[in-house]
């Protein structure tokens, strides 16, 4: 069986990806394939969730800045979760706005 060379393949980032889908919705019209929208909507959702998204800072709680479920009650000290239990959001506890 002969080798096949794979050349490395420069990935695009995940905002890449939904800017891509998003310029094909606008070119294409997807509205007789109710299906194929459906499934497009679902991994630009799947998408957005996985880039980092700054915690909400309330007075007294940190929470996640899609689905607003507390995180954190502010000044405990806790493992800072990588994603929001709740809708799976990935999270950024960075202090940098």
């Amino acid at each position: 069986m002969a080798k096949v060379k794979v050349e490395s393949v420069e990935r695009m980032t995940k905002e890449e990806a939904i800017n891509a889908i998003n310029n094909r919705f606008e070119i294409m019209d997807y509205r007789e394939d109710k299906q194929l929208e459906d499934a497009l909507d679902m991994a630009i959702e799947a998408l957005e969730k996985q880039i980092p998204m700054k915690v909400r800072i309330t007075t007294s709680t940190k929470r996640c800045g899609r689905c607003k479920r507390q995180l954190s009650a502010i000044g405990n000290i806790h493992p800072e979760r990588n994603y929001c239990q709740r809708c799976g959001q990935a999270i950024d506890w960075s202090k940098k706005q």
